[in-house]
């Protein structure tokens, strides 16, 4: 988001939010279903989207650390309360590995050599594994990576990426 740089489970919403200056952190649900998150309405040269940037009550912590960011193409939605016009300084956008809205079926294939499952216009790729602990979890921990993408007539026009830690 500009030069603020989102890291999950490290990044809170609060951070996000202090950052930006704008939003309120909004919540729904309960025990493992519970969520809170920002929205921000936002435009690029081809796009107008929203972004929510979202906490796992269970599994962000009480900080409400960043556990998945979700963004979907939308037209002619104007910003409303609950999800405001993301500020200027923070509307470019990108995720680490180059995929956006946008960006071509051929080049998400190029990014992921090692394949997506795919069902229609929707693919999935993720990652569970082991990593090292601090010493807290016997065996190390289980990292849980994910990544959703929607493709409309050859190009992404959504994207939900997440990342949770586990002992």
């Amino acid at each position: 988001m500009g030069a603020l740089k989102i890291e999950f489970e490290q990044t809170t919403l609060s951070q996000v939010l202090s950052a930006v200056k704008s939003g309120q952190i909004e919540q729904q649900g309960d025990a493992a279903e519970n969520v809170y998150w920002l929205c921000y309405t936002a435009a690029s040269d081809e796009n107008q989207f929203r972004v929510w940037i979202e906490a796992s009550g269970e599994m962000g912590g009480p900080e409400d650390r960043i556990t998945n960011i979700a963004v979907k193409g939308i037209a002619n939605e104007h910003p409303t309360p609950d999800c405001p016009t993301l500020p200027r300084q923070f509307d470019v956008l990108s995720f680490n590995n180059g995929i956006w809205l946008g960006t071509s079926e051929t080049a998400v294939q190029h990014a992921f050599r090692s394949g997506l499952l795919r069902r229609g216009d929707q693919a999935f790729i993720g990652y569970h594994g082991k990593v090292p602990d601090n010493g807290n979890c016997e065996g190390g921990y289980d990292l849980l990576n994910s990544l959703y993408i929607t493709f409309q007539g050859g190009v992404v026009t959504a994207v939900d990426a997440g990342q949770v830690t586990s002992c």
